[in-house]
């Protein structure tokens, strides 16, 4: 009996687990790319240095927005907060830490684990036409189709 309850929760949690892939894949339906960037804008009147980026989706008319912010630690550090909204996931924002990386070329990197997606987003920064210093929002999906 214990043998036929093990086989029970197996595919109870086999069948949570699809479930869980088909909600993912329906709330990133609108974004049929795998690349997407858009330009931060500071926030005026933020405690802490705020930008704010808006993606605008190929499908559904529908836009993502991306928020930074740099929250000063002891000793001169800096640790930079991200959240995500726009998603119709479980949580309407998503938030996350973006971490330095000194060899990529982003200025900072966050990861959104989601089942059977993984959401990577980074900040580029980049000089205006006019010489000013600007950041980019990179967004890349990365499925899992296993």
């Amino acid at each position: 009996m214990s043998n036929s309850l093990n086989s029970e929760s197996g595919t109870w949690r086999a069948s949570a687990e699809e479930m869980k892939r088909d909600y993912t894949s329906f709330a990133l339906a609108g974004l049929r790319a795998r690349h997407y960037a858009g330009v931060f804008h500071r926030v005026e009147r933020a405690k802490n240095p705020t930008f704010v980026a808006t993606i605008l989706l190929d499908g559904f008319e529908r836009a993502l927005e991306v928020k930074f912010t740099s929250v000063p630690k002891t000793g001169g550090n800096v640790h930079i907060q991200g959240q995500l909204s726009g998603l119709r996931l479980s949580k309407n924002h998503r938030r996350f830490d973006f971490c330095r990386d000194v060899e990529a070329p982003y200025r900072a990197q966050g990861v959104i684990s989601l089942t059977g997606a993984t959401l990577s987003i980074g900040i580029l920064p980049a000089r205006s036409a006019d010489g000013l210093r600007i950041y980019v929002c990179h967004l890349e999906i990365v499925r899992d189709h296993a």
